[in-house]
């Protein structure tokens, strides 16, 4: 119990001194630029979308990002350390964003109490999250360094959350968490590179746009090395597409309305293959004799989504409210003489653009 808490100490004052470096870095870069602004959006997570409820069954993201600025201080440093290897410039820093986030996953029976070896692991993950952009000049080419602190196991509290959940919705407890993957402290960075390959317009000022992009990750959640391609379909578009846009500044939205004056929309999507050398919610944590299964080490996951701007909402000290749902299919992650599935949830953000 006392290593337990020990992490749980570690991680909020992980926590603290990266929130407490990413304000020392907005006030400086508020100072340089009366035009920067924050965005804030909340994310949940849920595959009652698709009316199941096993493998991620749910999950939250809280977050908030600043855009341009210089970047100074330790962090500065660091970073403009890490592109002189990575290929990015610290000059091309387009935006800085922060989540904390929850994520839990389930067995496909949640009724069940007793450990089910067969099947997907109960496992819980409360993490800090902070992640950097850079952009090229000309917009065609973005690099994006990660780095997350988080609990594993029981500290996650997300056994917790989902109990709560499920009474206050009157829906079947989940009896089974006292078998999910042990505590342990999480720690994770990855990097990807993407790049702008098309962009096809009609006179209506439609536009298409696409990217490509690869990533690696490394750490004791999850390792692993991807690729995939994103589309965005809409008015007014950041040049790379992603499933979140970086944009240096507010973008003019000025003739991209769509069916009313005071709404701007936007279609995006996406395919990533993804090999996977580790997961923690699947092979449990290293070296312990945590629950796990036969994981495969290939998964395809595919996503569509669609955001809704509401532009007559912009003020002089913040961008237009949105509205986002994207759906997710994943592809079997894992073989077992139970069946096995592929999986799909549904992602509802309500936020405040730059």
């Amino acid at each position: 119990m006392k290593s337990t808490q020990h992490l749980a100490l570690l991680f909020a004052v992980s926590v603290a001194s990266f929130c407490w470096q990413g304000n020392a870095i907005a006030q400086t870069s508020s100072t340089a630029s009366s035009q920067e602004k924050t965005a804030y959006s909340l994310t949940i997570d849920n595959d009652v979308f698709f009316q199941t409820d096993r493998y991620y069954t749910d999950g939250f993201q809280i977050e908030w990002k600043r855009s341009g600025g210089p970047l100074s201080g330790f962090e500065g440093d660091f970073l403009s350390s890490l592109c002189s290897y990575l290929g990015c410039a610290s000059k091309d820093y387009a935006q800085a964003k922060s989540i904390i986030a929850q994520a839990a996953y389930t067995p496909r029976d949640i009724l069940i109490a007793q450990a089910q070896p067969l099947d997907h692991p109960w496992g819980g993950h409360l993490y800090f999250e902070r992640a950097y952009d850079f952009v090229t000049p000309n917009q065609l080419q973005q690099t994006r360094i990660t780095g997350q602190i988080g609990l594993l196991g029981h500290y996650s509290l997300a056994d917790r959350v989902q109990k709560a959940a499920h009474k206050a919705f009157g829906s079947n407890p989940p009896n089974g968490w006292d078998n999910q993957i042990g505590n342990n402290l999480a720690v994770l960075a990855s990097l990807e590179k993407r790049y702008a390959f098309g962009d096809v317009s009609e006179a209506s000022g439609t536009r298409l746009r696409t990217a490509a992009y690869w990533n690696l990750t490394a750490g004791n959640v999850q390792t692993s090395a991807a690729v995939g391609i994103n589309f965005a379909l809409g008015k007014s578009l950041p040049l790379i597409a992603s499933n979140d846009p970086v944009r240096r500044s507010s973008l003019d939205l000025a003739g991209a309305a769509c069916l009313f004056d005071w709404l701007q929309c936007s279609l995006f999507g996406g395919v990533e293959a993804r090999a996977v050398a580790f997961n923690v919610f699947l092979d449990g944590n290293f070296g312990r004799k945590d629950p796990n299964v036969d994981k495969k080490p290939i998964v395809i996951e595919s996503s569509l989504g669609g955001r809704l701007i509401f532009t007559g909402t912009r003020g002089a000290s913040n961008g237009p409210f949105y509205l986002q749902f994207k759906a997710t299919h994943r592809t079997k992650e894992f073989n077992s003489t139970l069946p096995v599935y592929a999986h799909k949830w549904g992602s509802l953000t309500f936020g405040v653009d730059f």
